[in-house]
Parts: structure tokens; sequence; C-alpha cells
């Protein structure tokens, strides 16, 4: 077998083209998947509306309040259009922003569930949905106040 006069000079090229790529490679694929949130940034009080998108309610809207506390508890009220008030009751993950309430949603004592996020922004806002057990399925806006 006969040796490349050219062995060393070419590896140690190759190495030289190589090693500032390897160099930048670390920086990408973060796993992050956007700008981080302060800690507790979702505590707080929150108003919106409600609305029923679908059905026997269909076309109501009203006020829906959430707090959020630091321990993860977090509690809501549901106001329709003739000042009726039923309190909610559920979590809240204070670093993702989701949170999950449960309740009477209705004078009439119709229960079921609502669901959404809490978006970290200025000001902090939130969307989800509610389906109760009448039929009655909607969405929920919401705002830091």
């Amino acid at each position: 077998m006969q040796k490349s006069k050219f062995g060393k000079p070419l590896l140690l090229a190759a190495v030289l083209c190589v090693m500032p790529v390897v160099a930048l490679v670390p920086g990408c694929g973060g796993g992050n998947n956007g700008p981080s949130v302060p800690a507790n940034a979702f505590v707080g009080n929150y108003t919106g509306t409600y609305r029923v998108t679908q059905g026997p309610s269909t076309g109501e809207t009203g006020r829906f309040t959430l707090r959020v506390n630091s321990d993860g508890s977090a509690s809501g009220s549901v106001t329709d259009a003739g000042g009726n008030t039923a309190n909610l009751s559920g979590t809240a993950n204070t670093s993702s922003g989701a949170f999950t309430l449960t309740g009477i949603f209705d004078a009439t004592g119709t229960t079921g569930r609502a669901t959404g996020t809490l978006t970290n922004g200025s000001p902090v806002t939130g969307s989800g949905t509610f389906e109760l057990t009448n039929g009655n399925r909607g969405t929920i806006t919401l705002r830091k106040s």
C-alpha cells in the first residue's frame, strides 16, 4: 500500500472547514417554543365575556370572570344578561396559563366545564371554551384587570 502525500494537509483542511460549522450548530434547535414567561405572570384577576355559540341558548352573552391564585387554584363566575351569577372553581397552571373551571353555570342548576389558556402579553389575555349539560357550548374571552 502506498501512503498518500496529501493525507495530513487534506485532513487539516477538512478540520479547518468543519470547525466553524460545528461551533455554530449548538446554538440551533434549543427546544424552547417561544419567549419565557415570568414566574406567576398569570396570577391575578381577569374579566371578559362568554358567548353561547351552539345549543338551546345560542346567541346569549354575559360576563365571565377568572381569578388565578399563586398556588394554582382558580375561581370564577358567570353572570347572565338577567344578572344571575353562578360561581365556578378549578385550577390554573401558573406557568403555561392553562385553566379549567367547573361548577353550576346558571340559576337552573346546569353544570359544566370551561377550559382555556391565558397568553402572556401586554395585557395578558385569555380565551377558551365551555360545554354545559343542557347542550350549550360557547367561547370565552378574557383580559387581565
